[in-house]
């Protein structure tokens, strides 16, 4: 297998099947979990608001780029996740790596684990970065016994390629113990363990979400005090020097904000296919061999490898989607079973 990566062209099917080189396979890599980005209330929502408002808001925020359908979503948006204020961004990466250096921190502690925008923006602070080894709450609790503050803790809820839930209770106990504050990146488990996802932890300072995989949309936002937000609208890049999002994403994420709490059925029916997959979450990293990707797509099976430095050993990343059924689930099943140079679990 070629050690240079390069763009895949592939052509979405009705889901979870998916058209690659020419050949039809039931998708595991597709991080629309709750199979809502063709729902007709999402389509509808995006169609209105472009024929409302057009294709662009033409403008950063801090020009002419804040319109009412941007503080209409972010006033739904607080209200959702129970904290005072929210704040929209283009995308996860922008937000995490332009909103780390905005907090005036002297120390930021972040799982060993963290995705890359999380480690970009901790590496363009002028904080002491620190890593803990994933999901170590003991090793955590020494580093903050030595830590500079203001301190801040980084993790995710779900990590994107682990699919391991971090113990959030026990992050806030320390995080109390210590007089430290936390950031959580609750993006692959907003709208999927429940609608809000983990905003329910009102002791976490900063809630980052996104709306690409379980919204089925694209861009992110930042839950937030009254506080920050002013603070951030002053210093932050990732807001400042860039177009604001565009109306037909914001209608489609608006339409899907309203849908989320009626979605029950699709979250118990993902719920249903982890368990028979016998996994921590939807998203189950295998430690592949170098034809493993290959043996999965002679099994009718799409699931691309995962290569370092993106992790520290080579994986095929399952996601599971509410689009799946249980023969879908049944059949990778076999395959895991069928193919021994792998094996469910972690990628450290």
């Amino acid at each position: 297998m070629s050690k240079r990566r390069k763009l895949k062209l592939t052509e979405d099917l009705e889901a979870p099947y998916i058209e690659f080189e020419g050949q039809k396979f039931i998708n595991f890599c597709s991080n629309d979990t709750l199979n809502l980005s063709k729902h007709p209330k999402l389509i509808a929502g995006a169609i209105n608001a472009t024929k409302e408002f057009g294709t662009s808001a033409s403008s950063s925020r801090l020009l002419t780029g804040t319109k009412t359908y941007h503080q209409e979503l972010e006033t739904k948006l607080a209200l959702f996740t129970n904290r005072e204020a929210a704040l929209l961004f283009p995308s996860g990466y922008q937000l995490n790596s332009s909103l780390l250096p905005c907090l005036n921190a002297k120390t930021l502690l972040l799982d060993h684990s963290c995705h890359k925008s999380l480690i970009t923006g901790a590496l363009a602070s002028k904080a002491k970065l620190v890593r803990y080894r994933h999901q170590d709450l003991g090793h955590l609790e020494s580093l903050l016994q030595k830590a500079e503050k203001p301190a801040w803790i980084v993790t995710e809820s779900l990590f994107s390629m682990e699919g391991d839930f971090t113990d959030l209770p026990k992050l806030i106990n320390l995080k109390k113990a210590f007089g430290a504050h936390l950031l959580v990146d609750d993006a692959h488990a907003f709208g999927v363990i429940k609608a809000n996802g983990s905003a329910d932890h009102l002791e976490i300072d900063l809630f980052v979400a996104t709306f690409g995989k379980a919204f089925g949309c694209s861009g992110a936002f930042l839950a937030c005090s009254n506080d920050m937000l002013e603070h951030l609208v002053n210093v932050c890049p990732g807001l400042i020097y860039t177009t604001a999002m565009a109306p037909p994403t914001l209608g489609a994420i608006n339409a899907c904000l309203d849908l989320m709490p009626s979605l029950d059925d699709r979250r118990t029916h993902l719920a249903s296919l982890v368990k028979c997959m016998s996994a921590k979450s939807h998203i189950i990293p295998i430690l592949a061999t170098d034809n493993l990707e290959d043996k999965f797509k002679e099994k009718g099976l799409l699931s691309f490898t995962v290569r370092p430095p993106t992790v520290q050993k080579a994986i095929l990343r399952l996601s599971l989607t509410s689009a799946h059924s249980e023969k879908h689930i049944g059949e990778v099943r076999n395959a895991v079973n069928a193919l021994i140079h792998c094996k469910i679990g972690s990628r450290n």
